[in-house]
């Protein structure tokens, strides 16, 4: 059996406890989805000796880009994210740092990703999914029968859509739209929680109709 070409590390950190995930080629370098403290991101990038490529926010919020400018200070990498969610990146009170005193404001994203976007690493194409509801500009990664949904859907439940740009019919069809004719082999690797098969998202599934 071949080996996968990625393997996908998580770290959980920040204040509401973010997954950050590393997809890692087999020449070490690094994808990093989601990084929350950027100083723990960093000490983990060092310890397991890898070679940050780009930072991907599945969408704008805090707990979501927080360490991005940490880690932009230490790496010349780009930031992407979805296209609807750039200015999240510039605005305390859309990606909610406001809120809770800290103000925070992430350096630009260079890379902006839509439907049409996808991302060569390491041997695999990773194929970018808008899943709007959460945030508008909520972006998803497919690969290799992996699927990283963000703050779209959690084994206990579906993402907000009580914030700011939050949209209950649209992330319906988000969720409708990812999993659309599911593979029963596929995992699923949320913004927080659990993750793993996709049988362990399969009462939440099945509320949309969509048999797993």
């Amino acid at each position: 059996m071949e080996q996968a070409k990625l393997k996908v590390e998580c770290l959980i950190n920040g204040e509401l406890e973010t997954n950050t995930y590393f997809i890692i080629s087999k020449d070490k370098k690094v994808l990093i989805v989601d990084p929350a403290d950027g100083e723990m991101v960093f000490d983990f990038i060092k310890k397991n000796e890898l070679i940050p490529e780009k930072i991907i926010n599945t969408h704008g919020h805090y707990d979501h880009i927080s360490g991005n400018q940490f880690i932009k200070n230490h790496f010349d990498l780009p930031i992407c994210v979805g296209v609807l969610d750039y200015d999240y990146l510039l605005d305390p009170e859309l990606n909610m740092s406001y809120y809770i005193g800290d103000n925070y404001i992430s350096p630009e994203a260079e890379i902006l990703l839509d439907d049409n976007s996808k991302i060569n690493f390491g041997g695999e194409i990773i194929d970018v999914v808008t899943t709007p509801g959460h945030t508008p500009g909520s972006i998803s990664l497919v690969f290799d029968d992996k699927i990283f949904s963000g703050d779209l859907i959690f084994t206990e439940g579906i993402g907000r859509t009580d914030l700011t740009g939050g949209d209950p019919k649209m992330i319906i069809e988000s969720i409708k739209k990812l999993f659309s004719n599911p593979n029963r082999e596929s995992k699923i690797f949320p913004g927080h929680g659990i993750y793993g098969d996709l049988k362990l998202f399969k009462e939440v599934l099945n509320e949309f109709n969509i048999k797993v």
